[in-house]
């Protein structure tokens, strides 16, 4: 015996209802798509002080034009240029490694210079909170050198000539290659590119 009609709870039609509240946003709706907002303009950000000092990197052997020639005269064998920044997570993720090669290399008698793409003082104190010995820190801009973007670690000997570079934060077999090819230069080599 059928006593009642069944009605179904949800309208016949669901887009109407959408359609009637198209246009209407809570407050809470609002706020949350400004936060995604503003999260997604600052990584963009990050992202693009991050990579802005990017330009196509010098060949190995090629003598780099550097617009401090001081950058180079001052070290007996050859300068070890690392390109950071504050705000770069490879710069972070690639600290451990930085601070077991700066040392060796200071003991070789190679100069380490720091270059960036924000201000140099905010660049020599997180430097140096971080372990890091550098004898100089100057600015992307002032230095005029081509990068491959941050982190970059470039070898050069004393007449200007890259002898290798490194680009971004490195695995373990091309930290390996690093530590090799900076002890296959070493002191002895008096400051050529080989």
């Amino acid at each position: 015996m059928i006593v009642g009609r069944w009605e179904p709870v949800a309208p016949a039609r669901p887009w109407e209802r959408d359609l009637e509240m198209r246009g209407r946003l809570s407050v809470g709706d609002t706020l949350r798509m400004l936060a995604v907002g503003l999260i997604a303009w600052q990584l963009a950000t990050q992202w693009w002080l991050a990579h802005k000092t990017i330009t196509p990197m010098a060949r190995s052997g090629r003598t780099v034009s550097i617009g401090r020639p001081d950058l180079l005269a001052e070290s007996e064998h050859f300068t070890l240029v690392a390109v950071t920044a504050s705000y770069c997570h490879f710069c972070r993720d690639s600290l451990p490694f930085y601070r077991s090669l700066f040392p060796v290399l200071h003991k070789a008698g190679v100069r380490i210079v720091g270059v960036t793409p924000e201000d140099p003082e905010i660049n020599r104190k997180y430097l140096s909170s971080n372990g890091l010995p550098v004898d100089a820190v100057y600015s992307a801009s002032s230095v005029g050198m081509e990068f491959g973007g941050t982190p970059t670690l470039a070898l050069l000997a004393q007449d200007g000539g890259l002898i290798d570079a490194w680009v971004g934060r490195l695995s373990d077999q091309d930290q390996a290659k690093v530590v090799r090819r900076v002890s296959e230069v070493g002191p002895g080599s008096r400051g050529r590119a080989k």
